[in-house]
């Protein structure tokens, strides 16, 4: 499991001009967050404001998107007993969900298959709902953890508990809820159905004209 370690953020006021500045920070703070102890040393001056206390819960990585890469690290990541997570935008294989509905794929079954886990087809080809079919079972076979509809918008680099570094990895939900995960490592694994090559002629921004398979 992740590590948990209890933070505290504040953020500092510049009086002097009659504006606002804000600066938010992190570091650790004492076992007990609602006990004067807790505060960080310090920060308790008339020019800084104690805002939020929060637990926050560090994995070893966050995968950032649930296709079929995706699922194949987080698969090696439970192999290896890492505390992962995966963050996906859309829904399950996104891309593959937005392909035309009785599209059949030009590779044979086995080139499509993670984990050890066989996909099986009466077809020298498989077809669109088969392959939705086979990564819905990949998920349930391996208990994979995934958090739908979340789209992450920033990676940064954070000091963590003990100096190691950490990524800070901001995500807004379908509903418009922004969320900060922490994790040791990051892996992006985001295909490229989802960004076209667009190669600047005229008309390619048309209605009528697709840039994606779907």
């Amino acid at each position: 499991m992740g590590d948990f370690g209890l933070y505290w953020h504040w953020e500092t006021q510049a009086g002097a001009t009659g504006g606002r500045l804000v600066t938010r920070k992190r570091g650790r703070m004492a076992p007990d967050p609602f006990s004067g102890a807790g505060r960080p040393e310090g920060l308790c001056g008339p020019s800084v404001e104690l805002r939020e206390w929060a637990v926050m819960q560090i994995r070893d990585v966050t995968i950032v998107g649930a296709g079929p890469a995706g699922l194949a690290a987080a698969i090696a990541a439970k192999r290896l007993g890492l505390d992962y997570s995966i963050v996906e935008k859309g829904v399950l294989v996104n891309s593959i969900f937005r392909f035309p509905v009785n599209m059949v794929f030009f590779t044979t079954p086995e080139l499509l298959e993670i984990g050890g886990l066989p996909l099986v087809s009466p077809y020298d080809k498989p077809t669109r709902v088969e392959a939705l079919r086979y990564y819905r079972r990949v998920v349930d076979t391996f208990g994979l953890q995934i958090e739908f509809e979340e789209q992450v918008f920033a990676i940064e680099r954070e000091e963590g508990p003990d100096h190691q570094d950490l990524f800070g990895v901001e995500t807004r939900s379908s509903k418009g809820v922004r969320r900060i995960r922490h994790s040791r490592n990051v892996v992006l694994a985001i295909g490229y159905f989802d960004h076209p090559n667009f190669i600047g002629v005229p008309g390619e921004d048309l209605p009528h004209v697709f840039s994606l398979l779907q």
